[in-house]
């Protein structure tokens, strides 16, 4: 029989039944421990209830919650049943602009999902669903999934394993920054094809533990966590991100009481944590045992880093430990890895050579706007990764071009939309749309090529804004979108930016917007034709966390984007 995902699972439940599997720590920092095989036993209940609620082995279930105990526990109990997990974000979790309901409706038609579990702050929204989608069983909380064992159901099913490696093991959404997201289709064969390649990236070791935040809805969290830990046997602690997010220092807690030696965050995390972790939360605080603080899923900023190293640095953070990665849902999470080192991978390039020329030319002392950018390591054992220019050749060292990923470890191609796959699979390489360079073997990434920004024929990408808006005070930091309005009179795009604005910031708005539209010409030499301010909450992300900006340009052009204030171009605020 080919190896399977249900497989490895039972490999790692068989080979040490009574090691320490996962935990979940609740907002005071109680964690309660399952070993593998008290872990098995709770998802072999919630798998049948999963089975009473009509789902058979093949069927696609879509679970919609945040909290960690109910997607780990509903994830695994799908895998145990033969069923097809694919997790949302609750249209709860987002305000004014989420698209999240949309999302949800648009995931189950497309997978025609057998059940739908919805965690309970999501369950006035079955009753529209179940209208739209006669066919669909829906499940209003996962209270009964998780319960003890009820006398109904005493019997524990045993673990059902496909026969075929090639039938899917997963799905997942893409991130959804330009479009309604895709649905990625992941086989048994070419996930543990990934897994394995992230373990041997990361190098990782028998005596690693993981501690986690992110969601589980996310590819960081489903795949660089959870399925990682699952399959090579280590132990996992996990956080609510809401937990985090208000209180960082109970992830630094975390770290320190379970041990960990690997966590991952996206980069506005690090930058939360060194702002508002408190120093009463961290008397006596031990993180010398991390070895990885993975910095990933959106751009990375050296200033982070170095605030997050000037801040924990005493309290054991070492340089070596702070790493980088790229991945997507393409190549099923990680596909690269920076290598412990004493400094990050780090290159200060001349920011008009890189608009003009596409050409990663190193900043002197005479170039007038210069920015960092970050490596995110190199690309794991079992991938082949190129830079290509539009034509499809490959590029040298040091010229922007679209990323290309081949091997085994990338997905399968997207759920009913066969001319998109098309359009990403090319010749055995996985093009996903992100642009970056290469510099002796480490990648360095530079943005999306849907988002590109053609102001007078130069291509700027709205995330090398980020770093000047974070240094405006008054705006929210990371809350932002940046994108490019035609101008049919200069025959050229103009450059539209809208940002959050801290709500006791608002009294001088007209100040604000003088100071960020002097900003980004003194740091960048960008003319901002439009300057939005908007209120906290309007620039809503995507469920991963990722900016929208494309879908902001469209409600600006329909004049839907809502403003406190807009300065326009030749305006003195």
């Amino acid at each position: 029989m080919a190896e399977t995902l249900q497989g490895r699972l039972r490999a790692r439940l068989d080979e040490a039944p009574a090691a320490r599997a996962l935990a979940c720590i609740d907002a005071r920092g109680a964690a309660i421990w399952w070993t593998r095989a008290e872990l098995h036993a709770e998802a072999a209940r919630c798998a049948a209830r999963m089975g009473e609620l009509g789902l058979r082995a093949g069927d696609v279930v879509v679970l919609v919650c945040v909290d960690p105990r109910e997607a780990a526990l509903g994830a695994l109990g799908a895998w145990r049943a033969g069923a097809i997990p694919l997790l949302v974000a609750p249209p709860t979790i987002q305000g004014l602009n989420s698209s999240l309901a949309t999302i949800l409706r648009h995931a189950l038609a497309r997978t025609e999902a057998r059940l739908l579990v919805l965690t309970r702050a999501a369950a006035p929204r079955a009753d529209e669903l179940a209208a739209a989608l006669p066919g669909l069983r829906i499940e209003r909380g996962f209270e009964t999934l998780l319960a003890p064992a009820q006398p109904a159901i005493s019997v524990e099913p045993g673990l059902i394993e496909p026969r075929d490696a090639g039938t899917a093991a997963a799905l997942q959404l893409s991130s959804g920054t330009t479009r309604l997201p895709r649905i990625a289709r992941w086989s048994h064969a070419r996930l543990l094809c990934a897994l394995d390649g992230m373990a041997q990236g990361m190098n990782l070791a028998s005596d690693d533990v993981y501690a986690n935040w992110t969601p589980l809805y996310h590819d960081m969290g489903l795949v660089n966590n959870l399925l990682t830990c699952l399959v090579r046997g280590i132990p996992l602690a996990l956080l609510s991100p809401l937990d985090v997010v208000r209180s960082p220092s109970l992830w630094l807690r975390a770290l320190e009481s379970t041990g960990a030696t690997q966590t991952w965050s996206p980069n506005f995390g690090y930058a939360l944590a060194a702002e508002r972790c408190r120093d009463e939360e961290l008397a006596g605080l031990d993180l010398s045992r991390v070895r990885g603080f993975w910095n990933a899923a959106e751009r990375v900023h050296v200033s982070t880093f170095e605030r997050f190293l000037a801040r924990f640095a005493r309290h054991g953070v070492r340089r070596d430990a702070c790493r980088t990665n790229f991945g997507c849902v393409e190549t099923i999470g990680g596909a690269t890895f920076s290598a412990r080192s004493a400094a990050l991978a780090t290159e200060r390039l001349d920011l008009d050579v890189l608009r003009e020329q596409r050409v990663a030319r190193a900043a002197d002392p005479t170039t007038r706007r210069a920015q960092t950018y970050v490596g995110c390591g190199r690309v794991h054992p079992l991938l082949e990764l190129a830079v290509f220019d539009p034509a499809g050749r490959a590029l040298p060292d040091g010229h922007v071009g679209t990323l290309g990923f081949r091997g085994r470890a990338r997905f399968d191609g997207y759920l009913g939309d066969e001319e998109a796959a098309h359009n990403v699979l090319r010749d055995e390489w996985v093009l996903p749309g992100d642009e970056g360079y290469l510099r002796d073997g480490e990648l360095y990434w530079t943005g999306r090529r849907d988002e590109r920004i053609n102001l007078q024929g130069k291509k700027l990408d709205p995330s090398e804004l980020e770093p000047v808006l974070l240094a405006v005070e008054g705006l929210r930091k990371g809350c932002f979108c940046a994108f490019g309005a035609e101008d049919e009179t200069r025959g050229t795009q103009v450059l539209v930016v809208a940002s959050e604005v801290e709500p006791e910031a608002e009294a001088d708005l007209a100040g604000l917007a003088a100071r960020a539209r002097a900003a980004l010409s003194r740091e960048l030499g960008l003319a901002v034709e439009e300057l939005l301010l908007v209120r906290k909450g309007t620039l809503a992300k995507t469920s991963s966390g990722k900016r929208r900006h494309l879908h902001f340009r469209d409600l600006f052009a329909r004049g839907e984007l809502e403003a406190l204030h807009v300065s326009r171009a030749g305006s003195l605020g």
